[in-house]
């Protein structure tokens, strides 16, 4: 199981205990929903607190490079749901 570090930093350590290289906004997404727990975020919301000044279509867009990335990341989905979105419990 992943851990997401939050205290003293922002890390995202693979089941070993080693940092997994994430870049800061990729992290920055994880920590947005694990702060948000079962509720989770909308996609909107993901979208104001991370690209405000983006128009609404490059701002979409990134979110969609940055979750498909993340998707990518581990061996297992970290981020689930379509809207709103939650950190995978069974992952992170």
């Amino acid at each position: 199981m992943y851990r997401l570090d939050t205290l003293g930093g922002l890390a995202l350590l693979d089941p070993a205990g080693a940092p997994v290289p994430t870049p800061r906004l990729r992290l920055a997404v994880l920590a947005l929903l694990a702060v948000a727990g079962g509720r989770g975020l909308t996609r909107d919301k993901l979208l104001a607190y991370l690209w405000p000044e983006s128009t609404p279509d490059n701002a979409r867009h990134a979110l969609e490079q940055l979750l498909y990335a993340l998707r990518r990341q581990g061996p297992r989905e970290l981020v689930t749901g379509g809207d709103p979105l939650r950190l995978n419990p069974d992952v992170v």
